[in-house]
């Protein structure tokens, strides 16, 4: 089973749905910061399994 990465722009779709239906804050706050979440697991040739062991370390607030 091939691993699907949502692009850029499909994350900014979702997102701007997401506030059209529950409201909320419509500004990206740091759209470097969010490309660069999205490119790591795909540059790392990361497994399932992987993901779901980093998947806390980096939705965790600090």
């Amino acid at each position: 089973m091939d691993i699907l990465f949502l692009s850029l722009d499909e994350i900014l779709e979702i997102h701007q749905n997401q506030i059209e239906l529950y409201g909320g804050e419509p500004a990206i706050r740091d759209i470097a910061l969010l490309e660069s979440a999205i490119a790591m697991p795909d540059s790392a040739n990361i497994t399932c399994t992987k993901i779901s062991l980093r998947w806390p370390l980096h939705t965790s607030s600090t």
